[in-house]
């Protein structure tokens, strides 16, 4: 990911509601479109 010269880099929260999906899997498939991913965490929910 390229950088604009005098800005800095900040750390967004995301939630994502998915079903049916492997945490791996869905980690797979949002590495190429972030920096990094710091973490990545199931909750279960009835």
């Amino acid at each position: 990911m390229a950088a604009i010269l005098g800005s800095r880099a900040e750390t967004r929260i995301l939630t994502l509601r998915v079903q049916g999906v492997k945490l791996e899997d869905l980690r797979k498939a949002i590495e190429p479109a972030v920096e990094s991913v710091i973490d990545i965490r199931e909750t279960k929910v009835s």
